[in-house]
């Protein structure tokens, strides 16, 4: 079994007293797409809240036979497997991501499973391929339903997604908690106040096209748009106009948060997205953000408040919301000051670890 012990020592446990929740808790998360940034997070801020956190990764027993769906059996297969380990190791209370993986956790284990999810099967499928559920979907959430009535807690990062866990599983409200993503608000932090143009937007995405790079690579040439300088963070690369420019970063890194920090303003005319982690960090660095209302993505943004919400990812939605700030460059600053604000109060750190500990004292 590869297990990874975070903030307790297997072999020497001295006595010590401490206000964090003393029982093991083990996590059961993917390090694929863009979890794998959540999991390198949970390993810095669950220690603040729980004495014993113990990370096993489903991808230590990897299967070699795929099937169909947007998850594949493997990854499921995967999953059920690394809770067996961790339920074997001693912890009961597990933190699982995510509900599409956790579709085949072990049963009648004495575990209790905390399943975060951003979405469930139906809003994901409907967001990503605009199409009903299939037989093979519709499986999959009988399963989910078990778990419910088996009183396991599903912590949703949305009210988009919580109400989806009522609809479509039938969760109870006392089994489900908005727990929001996190971000490090002593990492990502605000740069610079540029006074004068350019106006620097930026665009966050691994899918170039599904996150509406197309649409904003189209405007760089808008004459109305001439004060705006375009910085693409993509693994892609296209042919692109002088006023624009592309950079291939890894999440989470140095370099990453130094490009965000030297822009003003976030665009993500997205059409598929359940939440936008690249938002809620780009807000933790003072950048305003326009974002597409699709998923919980409107939940992330006060529109006019810290960025504008556009309905549509085309290009004359997102030219009408930049072009509010070219006419008052002083919005950028307002907008970024307040989503700021709304970093600390809602993402940091230590509100998530709280979260968490909350939801598992709550079933105690």
């Amino acid at each position: 079994m590869a297990e990874k012990v975070v903030g307790s020592n297997p072999t020497i446990r001295p006595k010590v007293f401490s206000m964090r929740f003393p029982k093991p808790l083990g996590v059961v998360c993917t390090t694929e797409l863009g979890w794998r940034t959540v999991r390198l997070r949970w390993e810095k801020l669950l220690p603040l809240e729980f004495e014993d956190v113990r990370f096993v990764n489903p991808e230590s027993f990897e299967r070699k036979s795929k099937a169909f769906g947007s998850r594949s059996l493997r990854e499921m297969l995967n999953t059920r497997a690394a809770a067996k380990a961790a339920i074997a190791a001693g912890a009961k209370d597990l933190l699982v991501a995510t509900n599409t993986d956790a579709t085949l956790l072990p049963r009648k284990s004495g575990a209790r499973y905390f399943i975060y999810m951003d979405a469930t099967h139906f809003q994901t499928q409907w967001i990503s391929f605009r199409s009903p559920p299939k037989l093979r979907l519709k499986l999959r959430v009988e399963k989910m339903k078990k778990l419910v009535q088996e009183g396991h807690m599903f912590l949703c990062m949305s009210r988009f997604a919580a109400h989806g866990a009522a609809e479509e599983y039938g969760a109870k409200f006392e089994r489900i908690r908005i727990v929001p993503p996190p971000v490090d608000t002593e990492r990502f932090v605000p740069g610079p106040v540029h006074k004068n143009p350019p106006i620097r937007a930026l665009f966050i995405g691994s899918r170039f096209k599904v996150k509406g790079g197309e649409v904003l690579l189209s405007l760089c040439k808008a004459p109305e748009l001439s004060q705006v300088e375009w910085h693409f963070v993509t693994p892609e690369t296209r042919p692109a106009p002088p006023n624009a420019s592309f950079h291939q970063l890894k999440p989470d890194t140095d370099e990453l948060i130094a490009r965000i920090r030297s822009c003003d303003v976030l665009v993500a005319p997205t059409t598929s997205d359940m939440l936008s982690l690249a938002a809620i960090e780009s807000q933790a660095c003072g950048l305003a953000v326009v974002i597409r209302n699709i998923g919980g993505t409107s939940e992330v943004v006060v529109d006019g408040g810290s960025g504008y919400v556009i309905d549509r990812s085309d290009q004359s939605a997102v030219k009408e919301a930049l072009l509010r700030y070219v006419a008052d460059p002083s919005l950028l600053s307002l907008h970024g000051q307040a989503g700021r604000e709304s970093a600390l109060k809602r993402y940091s750190f230590p509100i998530h670890a709280a979260q968490i500990r909350s939801a598992v004292e709550a079933v105690q």
